[in-house]
């Protein structure tokens, strides 16, 4: 059986480093005698000991902390509602427009728009939309030509 790492084995390492006066190698020995390990069996090394004395006496917990990573500086909450009322004051201004009225890059403001506020920005293309009249218009056209071609026009390469 191998060292898991889960909270009762956190709890006992702890309380085995404080009292073997902080020797991390005598918690070691503990932790064996305790759950009865053999003498190859894996356990907690100094490293693994000493971050969850070091989380217990930051948080009062030995479960990891939480990584701060890289803050947030655009996808900020005060921005993601800027950019919210902003698209409902004016729908129907572009993307583009948006970001430089907010002072976003359009990148960032096309990332709010999708992550954020799950709205999928895109580009209306206005089309020519054909009537009845247009048909009629069409065939007319396309007789005049037909009677001003003569079939003796055409040469499809025979001489």
């Amino acid at each position: 059986m191998g060292f898991k790492n889960c909270i009762r084995n956190q709890g006992f390492v702890v309380e085995a480093y404080y009292e073997n006066n902080r020797s991390v190698i005598a918690k070691q020995r503990a932790f064996c005698t305790r759950f009865a390990l053999g003498r190859n069996a894996s356990v907690a090394d100094r490293k693994m000991i000493l971050l969850w004395i070091s989380n217990l006496r930051a948080t009062g917990s030995t479960l990891k902390r939480k990584s701060t990573g890289r803050p947030r500086t655009v996808r900020t909450p005060e921005n993601v509602e800027a950019v919210r009322a902003s698209i409902q004051q004016s729908p129907k201004r572009s993307a583009c427009e948006h970001a430089m009225a907010l002072g976003i890059s359009s990148r960032n403001l096309r990332r709010i728009l999708h992550a954020d506020l799950k709205l999928h920005p895109y580009k209306m293309i206005l089309a020519q939309e054909l009537s009845e009249r247009d048909h009629a218009n069409r065939r007319a056209i396309s007789a005049e030509i037909l009677e001003q071609v003569s079939p003796c026009d055409f040469s499809f390469g025979d001489t």
